[in-house]
């Protein structure tokens, strides 16, 4: 091969390598007769475990702590919600809010007289249920109901 063969050969191959891109390549190979590289859809995403879907369990309950769940009880709610692997759920007026989150417990307005449905779903969700119940109770012990003396002296002083 003469020199000016060789200078022409390696500009063209120059040339060639400066538009090249790794598209191109793969295209190539999965082109090429040799090689059997065929252009996969997307495989369905496996289910995270294998066992049955179960429905998510419900109890409905009532505020009957007088000054509802403020911030403190709040507090209490999440913290034993928390500690459940289910996810814990209030649905009220047909808002979900996530019983996991404090923002989200004291959005839900949870006042004395309402009424809600727990729901939760995983593996512990009748223990989480039943958990959150007693608190609930164990609350309208703890928080005593404002006297009408203190609601004025409160308003006077």
């Amino acid at each position: 091969m003469s020199i000016s063969h060789r200078c022409l050969w390696l500009k063209n191959i120059q040339n060639f390598l400066q538009h090249w891109t790794a598209r191109h390549w793969l295209e190539a190979q999965r082109d090429a007769p040799r090689l059997h590289i065929t252009q996969k859809s997307a495989r369905p995403i496996p289910p995270i475990s294998s066992s049955p879907v179960k429905t998510p369990l419900q109890c409905e309950l009532t505020i009957l702590n007088e000054q509802g769940i403020h911030a403190r009880p709040a507090a209490a709610f999440v913290r034993c919600a928390r500690g459940y692997e289910s996810n814990i759920d209030i649905l009220k007026a047909g808002t979900t809010y996530s019983a996991k989150s404090i923002l989200a417990v004291l959005t839900a307005n949870l006042n004395f007289g309402v009424t809600f449905t727990l729901q939760a779903h995983g593996p512990d969700a009748a223990q989480a249920l039943e958990g959150i119940r007693k608190l609930l109770g164990q609350l309208q012990i703890e928080d005593p109901p404002l006297s009408a003396e203190k609601t004025a002296s409160q308003k006077n002083g």
